[in-house]
């Protein structure tokens, strides 16, 4: 039995759909948790100036939280649009 192509494009957004939710989870486990302990980490460390004092490193922390969201909600996008697009795959492969 052969697959029509709304079949087939709802099934490789399926695909697409499950890969991406498995790249978010990885991305967490991995390289957002490293993101994220090097920001606690900058957010902690100070460097004492001779000629200013003590100065905070906590920007240099957000900057990586700023980074590692932005990562996060580029892949959430990518869930987003290919779930939405198996959803209009599937009611054109109920219509077919």
């Amino acid at each position: 039995m052969a697959l029509a192509a709304p079949e087939l494009l709802a099934l490789a957004s399926l695909a697409a759909c499950m890969f991406l939710i498995a790249l978010y989870y990885s991305y967490g486990y991995t390289m957002g948790a490293l993101l994220q302990a090097l920001a606690a980490m900058f957010r902690r460390l100070s460097i004492n100036l001779w000629f200013v004092g003590n100065v905070g490193l906590g920007f240099i922390g957000d900057a990586l939280d700023d980074v590692d969201h932005t990562i996060r909600n580029a892949i959430g996008a990518g869930i987003t649009a290919t779930q939405s697009g198996w959803h209009s795959a599937m009611s054109a492969a109920s219509r077919w």
